[in-house]
């Protein structure tokens, strides 16, 4: 069973950081092919800064999330641990067994 989790706003954050470092990076090529030589420095930085921190901050962001989920998962107590277990197995059982080979 699959489902669709909502990001966190660091994880937002860091896609917002991301695609203006990209968008940065498009504008100085685009200067640069328009024949531009002498790009101002906030622009070459923003290039040069902006893609790199959006996807560091991305990734901490990502484990971040993944450690607060396992804790989550840790602190479930041990009877709804056997309670899913106890599903799974009985909905497994109630499958129809394979063919017969002959």
């Amino acid at each position: 069973m699959a489902f669709f989790l909502r990001p966190s706003a660091l994880v937002t954050c860091a896609a917002v950081v991301f695609v203006l470092g990209m968008l940065a990076l498009a504008a100085v090529f685009a200067d640069y092919l328009a024949g531009h030589r002498d790009l101002p420095l906030w622009l070459n930085v923003c290039a040069g800064v902006l893609i790199p921190a959006g996807l560091g901050l991305g990734l901490v962001a990502l484990l971040a999330d993944a450690r607060a989920d396992r804790r989550q998962i840790s602190g479930a107590s041990a009877g709804q641990l056997a309670t899913q277990s106890a599903n799974s197995v009985r909905s497994a059982s109630t499958t129809s067994a394979p063919a017969a080979r002959n």
